[in-house]
């Protein structure tokens, strides 16, 4: 036996039928043997598909096996973390590299909505949703001296942090992860910024609004939220700065908004459900995703403002606590950061 109590696996092979059966003897006398006992069949055949030293996917992460027993895997991930997982939770087979049809990613598992937001109630009104996986992450450098670290952008070879604390924007070496430059220029409450290749600069939301800036952070242009309205969340559509903005500061009327870099001006607007109060925001491929940190929901509309789905993740076991920014990944699959969960939740 080892520590915890489990039969070791040979690890010249997999695991025995020996090993097998005299750990799940309990199981037999209730259930039956493998001929009866479809589950602890299937079980054995997926343990039996691994070796000591294969290598396989636990979502989209790399590991490696370093014990089979008779209930689990013991798997190792590229960091050193070693956990136990079930056989069925990875996979051989890499993850596709290739973008499916985007029909398919929010309808694979889900029923496509197209009523209007305005029209959208506070109850659950998918119960069949995206399946999500939980994401383990691994740790590749942390940039100490950083105080109160809100938002981040990549912008060429800098990574740019928003410091809550320090109302500041600071410029670090992705290759190094060094200072580049310290002559950064202080913001009123600043919270995301966004890199605009378009213009070689940076979109920020802060207290004020939204200024967009050079390269040099020398300031192009106020959207001043006493003209404009406060914003909050930001994202980028082609020539266009997405936005939500919410005009009155005595009622929730919320809207998302596309800022053109070209003009500068506001070229189209989408009225939100004033049910929701949205903090974040993702524009990718003609979708708007927004995180309802109140509600704990993301909405996923159209460019007319129609739900194309919601998430809430009702069929996991914990739903989203505070979701915040969504990331949409090259083959159409999306991260939801469930904040208060303090998880990174997969959907495909």
């Amino acid at each position: 036996l080892n520590e915890s109590g489990s039969i070791a696996a040979d690890p010249e092979k997999s695991i025995s039928i020996r090993q097998f059966l005299d750990f799940h003897h309990e199981e037999i006398l209730k259930n039956g043997d493998l001929s009866n006992n479809a589950d602890l069949k299937s079980l054995y055949e997926e343990l039996c598909k691994w070796r000591v030293g294969d290598y396989g996917y636990n979502g989209v992460v790399k590991v490696k096996v370093k014990a089979v027993l008779p209930n689990n895997l013991v798997v190792k991930y590229r960091d050193g973390f070693q956990e136990e997982i079930s056989p069925i939770s990875i996979s051989k087979d890499a993850p596709p590299k290739t973008a499916p049809d985007s029909k398919d990613i929010l309808n694979a598992s889900t029923v496509s909505i197209l009523s209007q937001v305005s029209q959208v109630s506070k109850q659950t009104i998918l119960d069949d949703q995206p399946k999500a996986t939980s994401m383990r992450l691994n740790k590749l450098r942390t940039i100490d001296n950083v105080v109160g670290p809100i938002g981040v952008a990549i912008h060429n070879n800098d990574l740019l942090i928003v410091c809550k604390k320090t109302e500041s924007v600071q410029r670090f070496d992705v290759l190094t992860g060094g200072v580049k430059s310290i002559e950064y220029t202080h913001f009123n409450a600043p919270q995301q910024i966004l890199s605009l290749a378009a213009i070689n600069g940076f979109a920020l939301v802060c207290k004020d609004g939204i200024p967009v800036l050079d390269n040099n952070f020398n300031s192009m242009k106020l959207f001043s939220s006493k003209e404009y309205g406060r914003f909050s969340g930001i994202s980028q559509c082609e020539d266009n700065i997405v936005s939500i903005r919410m005009k009155s500061k005595t009622r929730n009327d919320q809207e998302v908004v596309f800022l053109n870099l070209k003009s500068m001006t506001v070229v189209k607007s989408i009225q939100l459900s004033p049910l929701f109060t949205y903090k974040w925001i993702t524009y990718d491929r003609e979708r708007i995703f927004l995180s309802d940190k109140k509600e704990s929901q993301v909405h996923v509309l159209d460019l007319d403002g129609k739900l194309i789905t919601q998430l809430n993740n009702s069929n996991n076991n914990q739903k989203f606590d505070e979701p915040g920014e969504v990331v949409v990944l090259k083959d159409g699959r999306f991260l939801i950061s469930d904040t208060k969960n303090h998880k990174i939740q997969m959907y495909g």
